[in-house]
């Protein structure tokens, strides 16, 4: 079903129109002047218009020219109606970029060949659009992480060579490498989480059958990246866990980095000394990985608004990153048809968990999902 625009003021022939195309299952809207026809373009976004040029205050050519100035109407094809045989019509409304014209009295055939010809011609656009938009987006995604590893890789070299060798010698040699290290290990980290947010855009678009098949992966794993975490921020003391021995419905990889995000916000965003609860566990069909912390918090506002790029109170909390932890998650637990459920309250609490259905050649079981569900008591 198409969204028919017709803009006719002979209320018969209009009507006619209007009979004729609703028979054919399409969705049809009628206006009688050009400024409702303006008002209604921009609020219906039909896929065709069919305009009359012989209009009452507002002719044909104004009404083309107007929606042509606007990015929500200007390209929807506009399909002319005349009763002149004028060539002069012809070519100023196509140099306003009318897509077609209809001499009256035209039939049902003439009609609905143009209609469909510009429906076709449009989504053939469309779709050119969206697929170069697609293999730009692709290209980037493989080539940034590629020319920022490269660099990173001998900058880092000399950083270590600055405080391991010549450093022995000149304490502030070693201080400057190790300064040039950590910056170095801060964007090498920020291009790894932005080529595993692209590449899960990547999957996330492909047919199911396209994407990873493999789902068996060791929940031991989940303590022993979630030890490693809590070494390097010297939170070893605060990190408690409860792992069911067994295996989850999901790529070894993919748990990896959902557990490694959801940790690592756990111990970026609370303070030392605060317990942090990991659990990991198979029940009713499902499998749950949850991570707990007693720090900041989120608001049911900000728990919506989970996505790439947005952080949360950066000025306030100065925490680095770009935002891409909690997208990542939210998309790979989608490409197994799972969730990511927040259930947090500002200043006091945050449980962040992903919930997997265990296909049913492995369990009985099943998920009605969503993007995000949010629980703020």
């Amino acid at each position: 079903m198409s969204k028919i625009l017709i803009i006719e003021d002979d209320p018969r022939y209009k009507a006619m129109l209007a009979r004729l195309l609703r028979g054919q299952q399409h969705d049809v809207i009628e206006a009688s002047n050009g400024y409702f026809a303006l008002d209604v373009a921009q609020s219906y976004l039909p896929d065709v218009i069919l305009c009359d040029i012989e209009l009452p205050e507002m002719d044909g050519f104004a009404v083309l020219e107007a929606l042509s100035q606007q990015p929500a109407t200007a390209d929807i094809p506009f399909i002319f109606m005349t009763g002149h045989h004028d060539p002069e019509y012809f070519r100023r409304g196509m140099n306003l970029g009318a897509d077609d014209f209809l001499t009256k009295p035209f039939d049902m055939t003439t009609l609905l060949a143009a209609i469909n010809r510009r429906l076709d011609k449009h989504k053939q656009r469309q779709q050119q659009s969206h697929e170069a938009l697609d293999e730009l987006r692709r290209n980037i995604a493989y080539a940034l992480p590629h020319e920022f590893r490269t660099p990173l890789t001998l900058i880092m070299g000399y950083a270590e060579l600055l405080t391991d060798e010549h450093g022995k010698n000149d304490p502030e040699l070693a201080t400057i490498g190790q300064s040039i290290m950590e910056a170095a290990e801060r964007l090498h980290r920020m291009s790894e989480k932005f080529w595993a947010y692209i590449e899960t855009d990547i999957l996330a678009s492909q047919p199911a059958g396209k994407r990873r098949q493999f789902r068996h992966a060791d929940t031991q794993a989940v303590r022993k990246i979630g030890l490693s975490l809590a070494v390097q921020q010297q939170r070893q003391g605060d990190i408690h866990f409860d792992i069911q021995e067994d295996y989850a419905p999901i790529a070894d990889e993919d748990l990896a980095r959902i557990s490694r995000e959801l940790i690592d916000n756990a111990l970026k965003f609370s303070q030392p000394g605060t317990p942090i609860k990991v659990s990991a566990r198979s029940d009713i069909g499902m499998f749950r990985l949850t991570v707990s912390d007693q720090g900041f918090g989120m608001s049911s506002d900000e728990v919506k608004r989970i996505g790439a790029y947005n952080q949360f109170e950066r000025p306030l909390r100065q925490q680095p990153g770009i935002g891409l932890g909690l997208a990542i998650v939210q998309r790979l637990a989608q490409l197994y048809d799972g969730r990511l459920v927040i259930d947090s309250v500002p200043d006091h609490h945050t449980h962040a968990s992903i919930l997997i259905p265990i296909p049913l050649q492995l369990n009985w079981g099943g998920l009605d999902t969503h993007n995000v569900e949010v629980d703020t008591r």
